[in-house]
């Protein structure tokens, strides 16, 4: 989480800190797909890239993570998981792919997003309760953090 507060959320928030921290497990033997899915895609923003194209091979760390993500991803949507935790990871690594010009795979992936954000249904101009019980209020931010960073995305 730290990770994600220094070097991520200052520049491109799609993440409720405070839901985040809500959604901690006391280990990671019992913190769920998306949670570890997530952690790992904040991790790939912080990777370090080779410093050389000629360091670029099939092989490195860097896109063997990148690689993993993509499929676990794969794998999650082919198991029928899909939840805020997964989308948020679907724009984080759409945002790697866009640093790091891995076109077409950005193009693709924005619009997978964007599908598994509208399956979930959640649309932050749906009418809200006019007194909002702070978890509610707490997943609106988070819905419109989400459909921010997928706007800024697919621009």
């Amino acid at each position: 989480m730290l990770s994600y507060c220094q070097a991520i959320e200052p520049w491109f928030p799609v993440i409720s800190i405070s839901r985040l921290r809500s959604r901690l497990p006391l280990t990671w033997n019992e913190a769920p797909l998306d949670f570890a899915l997530l952690c790992l895609c904040i991790l790939l923003l912080k990777a370090t890239p080779p410093s050389s194209p000629g360091e670029d091979n099939d092989t490195s760390e860097f896109k063997s993570m990148y690689l993993y993500i993509k499929s676990s991803l794969a794998s999650a949507e082919g198991l029928g998981i899909n939840s805020f935790m997964i989308v948020q990871s679907r724009i984080l690594v759409t945002l790697f792919e866009v640093g790091h010009g891995f076109y077409p795979a950005a193009y693709i992936s924005i619009g997978a997003t964007i599908r598994a954000a509208d399956a979930l249904e959640i649309r932050p101009w749906a009418d809200a309760s006019p007194s909002p019980s702070p978890n509610e209020e707490e997943k609106r931010e988070e819905t419109i953090l989400i459909w921010c960073g997928i706007i800024i995305l697919d621009r």
